[in-house]
């Protein structure tokens, strides 16, 4: 057992570590600033002209800086598909406002409350263990019987992120579950996650402006079969109002998941759309591999389904369809 003395030196040596890793954070962010300073004095219309070296050397600037968040929206701008003429201008600009809102919100991390500030550094790159967020009464969590509604791995140079999206039945919660592997180490599905159960658990939450990133703090059974419908969009339009007021709440949100009910799967100028019965759609994303066109097409038969995706922003990403109580993952 640690004296007290003991004690106290081991306190401001944990303070000092988190002071100096927040300077190296905040001069990550003034870095950032000048390099997006400097692309829009030069114009967006160069960034189809840029190679990859212009975008690794922040973002490799970024991770030496500890702001993997950072480095990740960076990448998402490496990563536009510049070929799209309509979409990708939008698409960098979007990303580029966000950037600068969070570096602004970074620079005045004093003037937000303990909550908010955790958030900011959760966006920024900090990172929080399962257990210490397990142990912190200030931690969100949430009962409830979970759909798994489907998930997507990613490969990122020797990292795969594994992303899991999940929806509370009874609460109409969604949640992301990521896990990761790496070269060095296999630590994917520590918890199995099954796509199509549900999951009766209590789900914790990662800090954020409002709940979405979460860990499974205690799981009990895992059911085949749902005992009752998810909520539901009744419409692309009722569900464009609900995710406005999740962006009032955090302009930074993105690839949250849901429910729409009755829509129909039609092909369009060569991709396929998703058609409310008020005609209004959502183009569906390319990175719907041909398999799962497919599948998408032949369960939904031209009639009108109800869905599970992930909000793309500029479209969507199916993850299954469900028809009476049965949900089938894509």
């Amino acid at each position: 057992e640690l004296t007290e003395e003991e004690q106290l030196k081991k306190s401001n040596a944990k303070a000092k570590r988190k002071e100096d890793r927040l300077q190296l954070t905040q001069a990550g962010v003034g870095e950032l600033k000048l390099w997006l300073k400097d692309l829009i004095r030069i114009g967006l219309l160069e960034l189809p002209n840029r190679n990859a070296a212009y975008f690794d050397t922040v973002i490799e600037r970024m991770v030496d800086s500890k702001a993997n968040g950072l480095a990740g929206w960076v990448r998402a701008l490496k990563n536009l598909n510049f070929k799209a003429q309509n979409t990708w201008q939008n698409q960098a600009l979007e990303i580029i406002s966000k950037l600068f809102l969070l570096i602004r919100a970074a620079e005045n991390l004093d003037h937000y409350s303990i909550s908010e500030k955790l958030a900011i550094k959760s966006m920024l790159g900090w990172t929080f263990t399962q257990k210490e967020l397990a142990s912190d009464k200030n931690t969100i969590s949430l009962k409830d019987h979970w759909l798994v509604m489907g998930s997507t791995i990613d490969i990122q140079d020797d990292l795969t992120i594994f992303r899991y999206w999940l929806q509370g039945l009874q609460s109409g919660q969604d949640a992301l579950i990521l896990e990761f592997e790496n070269k060095f180490s296999n630590q994917a599905n520590t918890t199995p996650i099954l796509e199509g159960s549900v999951i009766e658990a209590e789900l914790g939450f990662y800090p954020g402006l409002i709940p979405h990133r979460a860990f499974i703090k205690k799981q009990k059974e895992v059911h085949q079969s749902l005992n009752q419908l998810p909520p539901q969009s009744e419409s692309w339009a009722v569900y464009q109002d609900k995710n406005l007021e999740a962006l009032k709440q955090d302009p930074w949100t993105n690839n949250r998941a849901g429910f729409i009910k009755k829509v129909k799967i039609l092909s369009s100028n060569q991709s396929l759309i998703a058609m409310d019965t008020n005609q209004n759609y959502k183009e569906i994303s390319e990175e719907l591999d041909e398999d799962k066109k497919s599948t998408l097409l032949l369960f939904s038969n031209n009639q009108y389904v109800s869905m599970a995706f992930v909000d793309r922003q500029q479209s969507i990403l199916p993850l299954g369809l469900l028809q009476d109580q049965n949900y089938s993952v894509l």
